[in-house]
């Protein structure tokens, strides 16, 4: 699973805690008023769906914007007065320095959640009394389209979270769909409803039991990670396999530029920029840089992009390898395995033999960083060089993707 930003700081903060200075004086949050039943349901994307989904007239769409607007004004007034009656109760809590104290604002959320939940009912009934007969008859339609973009985010593995269909339609944007591409992307959205729908029901059935599974039953938490892990390559799988067969249908000026979105979206890890790219651009805005100088930095600027494009679709493999086979800490543990050293547990993999592609591309990657930078260098006088800034943050940052459960 992915890691949140907030849990993130949390592990960082731990690792760096000595044990000589547990008496440290610090703070913690406790989120109360937060998810899905705290904000808007639609967003304008969703909107923009409905619009097109349903075949919206102009009148109808200004009346569906009317309606939405209403729905949002009246959660949010409501989020108000539940914050205004839990006002007391929290200022309480944290004055005492005890969260037990914050049970009745837990309850009063619980029930507003039901609450927010008949708000974005009313929303959609309705909407619905807006339709025509032959309009209303779209509704199964927009619902699967609507599921489609909620859950596809919820994917943990590489391309298991890429929206084929949002990525293909910003490619022939300001053009007609072609016809058998549209029949392409009917068949990815009845086939990707049913794979992310038989996911998520197992997780949320099957799989709302795993960690205590994990404690009491080892041998049938293994079971249910594997399922899991099945049904989420099956919805990584399907987007791969959908996203080749619209490639081909596309117009061949904009196949290219699909094909890479897709990538990058399945893989973001392997995009991000490194410190080369900000030494190359150090490098560039020396002063009383010669034509030459910039010439040639320029040279392996370009370089550098095309060889780390190809390094990527090879370290790609590395990726899912290692997100097929890694089974989460606390499950390897159920189960017999020996325990990694702690500190191995919070980053990628590195753990793994200097043979695993993931390591191979991890070492290509720095051998092909060195190089460039060399060549960057090269070009550079020793008053240049000494004039580019470290840049170095005061504290090491590591893509984390820990494999914590299902």
């Amino acid at each position: 699973m992915r890691v949140t930003p907030a849990f993130f700081f949390l592990i960082i903060f731990l690792a760096f805690l000595a044990p000589a200075s547990l008496a440290q004086n610090g703070s913690w949050q406790m989120p109360l008023f937060q998810g899905e039943a705290f904000r808007p349901e639609f967003s304008a994307r969703d909107l923009k769906v409905m619009t097109r989904v349903l075949q919206l007239s102009p009148e109808a769409q200004k009346s569906l914007q009317d309606l939405y607007d209403g729905y949002a004004a009246q959660l949010n007034d409501e989020i108000n007065r539940l914050k205004a009656q839990c006002y007391d109760e929290v200022d309480r809590a944290e004055l005492m320095n005890n969260d037990e104290m914050l049970e009745p604002v837990r309850e009063r959320v619980k029930a507003f959640k039901a609450r927010a939940e008949q708000i974005k009912q009313q929303f959609l009934t309705d909407l619905k009394s807006l339709l025509t007969r032959e309009q209303e008859a779209n509704w199964p339609t927009l619902e699967r389209e609507l599921r489609r973009i909620r859950r596809i985010p919820r994917g943990q593995l590489c391309g298991e979270a890429v929206d084929v269909v949002g990525i293909a339609e910003e490619a022939v944007e300001g053009r007609d769909m072609p016809a058998p591409l549209a029949e392409v992307l009917l068949r990815y959205r009845t086939e990707i409803d049913h794979a992310l729908t038989t996911r998520d029901t197992y997780l949320e059935g099957e799989g709302k039991d795993y960690y205590e599974l994990v404690k009491k039953d080892a041998a049938r938490a293994t079971e249910v990670w594997k399922e899991a892990l099945r049904l989420r390559l099956t919805v990584r799988d399907t987007n791969e396999r959908y996203a080749r067969l619209v490639a081909a249908e596309l117009p061949e000026d904009r196949r290219s530029g699909f094909e890479q979105r897709v990538f990058a979206s399945s893989y973001p890890m392997l995009h991000r920029p490194t410190r080369l790219d900000q030494y190359i651009e150090d490098a560039l805005r020396l002063p009383e840089l010669s034509p030459e100088q910039k010439q040639q930095i320029e040279a392996v600027r370009r370089q550098r992009k095309e060889k780390t494009e190809a390094w990527a679709r090879r370290a790609a493999a590395g990726w899912r390898k290692f997100q097929e086979e890694e089974m989460p800490e606390s499950l390897a543990q159920a189960i017999g395995r020996p325990q990694r050293k702690e500190r191995a547990i919070m980053f990628n993999g590195s753990w793994l033999s200097e043979d695993h592609p993931l390591v191979k591309a991890r070492t290509e990657r720095v051998e092909l960083e060195r190089t460039l930078k060399a060549q960057v260098d090269a070009a550079l006088t020793r008053e240049q060089r000494e004039a580019i800034p470290a840049r170095l943050n005061d504290m090491a940052k590591f893509e984390v993707w820990t494999n914590h459960g299902i």
